[in-house]
C-alpha cells in the first residue's frame, strides 16, 4: 500500500530530528484529525483511538505533523492554525507542488484567515514534498 510506504518514508526522513515520532497516534485534545506521523515535546502520543480530555497546551507541544496521501486545503489550513509551532509535512505521490500551493495561496488570501490570532511571527512552517 502506497499510503503505508509514504508514512514509513516520512518517519525515516524526520525521526532523527523528532525522536518522539509515532505513526498514527492520537493527539490529546485533537477532535478532527489523526496525524499519519506525529511528534511532541511533552506528551506521548497514543496509538489507540480513545477519547482524550482536551489539553489547551497540546497544540503548542506538537512539533511535527506528517500527512501522507491526499489532504484537503481545509485540513492543511486547520493544521497550520491549530499547530503554529509544528513542522507540517505533506508527502504525496503524483502531484506537483504548484497544484497544491495554488489552492493554499488562495485559502491564505481569504478573509476568514485574517484575524489577530493567525497573524503572528510563530505561524506554522508548511513544507511540502
Amino acid at each position: 500500500d502506497g499510503h503505508v510506504l509514504v508514512k514509513a518514508i516520512l518517519w525515516k526522513l524526520f525521526h532523527r530530528d523528532y525522536p518522539t515520532m509515532t505513526i498514527e497516534a492520537t493527539v490529546p485534545g485533537e477532535k478532527l484529525y489523526t496525524p499519519d506521523v506525529v511528534a511532541s515535546t511533552t506528551f506521548t502520543p497514543t496509538t489507540t483511538k480513545t477519547t482524550t480530555t482536551s489539553s489547551s497546551s497540546s497544540s503548542k507541544n506538537v512539533v511535527f505533523w506528517g500527512e501522507s496521501g491526499r489532504m484537503s486545503v481545509k485540513k492543511a489550513m486547520d493544521l497550520c492554525y491549530n499547530y503554529p509551532n509544528a513542522h507540517i509535512v505533506h508527502c504525496r505521490w503524483g502531484m506537483t507542488i504548484s497544484e497544491f500551493s495554488r489552492e493554499i495561496e488562495s485559502a491564505l488570501l481569504r478573509p476568514e484567515h485574517d484575524d489577530d490570532n493567525n497573524n503572528n511571527e510563530d505561524d506554522a512552517e508548511m513544507k511540502m514534498m
